[in-house]
């Protein structure tokens, strides 16, 4: 599978980049990669001023075409807000890191990564 539109969800945590790292040559091929970042926080995790800058730096360097884009959720769950971005953009991949909590608070109290795996009509490439 070669996707020609891919989101990829970005929250500055280490599965997000595992995520990334490991999706690089998918990235690569594709004709845009569109970096999400959902209620930027620029001091949250260190993002710096300019929340996914960072890693769109690192993707175009290996040779992604990379657009960065903030979004307001408007009190929607953040899974809500990505699974409807990329079915308005025509995303035919998602990648994202799972589990950023552990399995048993998400499986307790609900987490993206379980909302994701069990709602979205668009493949999803996840790494923890």
């Amino acid at each position: 599978m070669k996707p020609k539109n891919v989101l990829l969800a970005w929250n500055s945590r280490p599965q997000a980049a595992s995520a990334a790292k490991a999706a690089i040559e998918m990235l690569k091929g594709a004709d845009t990669v569109r970096l999400v970042v959902v209620d930027p926080d620029s001091s949250y995790f260190e993002n710096g001023g300019e929340p996914g800058a960072d890693m769109a730096a690192f993707l175009s360097r290996h040779g992604a075409k990379v657009v960065v884009e903030q979004i307001a959720s408007g009190q929607r769950p953040t899974e809500d807000v990505i699974r409807q971005h990329a079915l308005e953009l025509g995303c035919d991949m998602i990648v994202m890191g799972a589990y950023g909590h552990s399995r048993l608070r998400e499986r307790v109290f609900g987490g993206v990564t379980a909302s994701i795996l069990e709602t979205c009509d668009v493949p999803v490439f996840m790494v923890r």
